[in-house]
């Protein structure tokens, strides 16, 4: 898929979630969305702390199996991450962002949908 303007993965990860409270994260694979899909996707670890931080005002969601969730990008599967996965949702203005969390806190597959 090739990305609107072609981000690098650490410039898409700013434009959606980079702030000074988030210095920790690492990006691992980024994907932007093309002209009129809805999606950015990304896979990054973090400091549980900073995660925790911003995902405080997040509706969690106990996740038992992600087998149901269709992965429009190859690389992105929350399943690698095993046991214990819960989600975090977020409404914004126009869109909506599903973090899928590991057990530890420390890692995460993410998605931005625009409504």
């Amino acid at each position: 898929m090739t990305s609107c303007g072609d981000r690098k993965p650490q410039e898409i990860f700013n434009a959606v979630l980079g702030n000074e409270k988030m210095n920790s994260a690492k990006v691992i694979h980024a994907e932007d969305q093309d002209f009129g899909e809805c999606c950015i996707w990304l896979h990054f670890t973090i400091d549980s702390i900073e995660l925790s931080n911003e995902i405080k005002n997040c509706t969690e969601h106990e996740i038992f199996s992600c087998d149901s969730i269709k992965f429009e990008a190859k690389w992105w599967n929350p399943n690698k991450m095993g046991k214990g996965i819960k989600c975090y949702t977020r409404h914004l203005d126009r869109e909506f962002e599903e973090f899928y969390v590991n057990k530890s806190m420390t890692e995460v597959y993410y998605q931005n949908y625009l409504q």
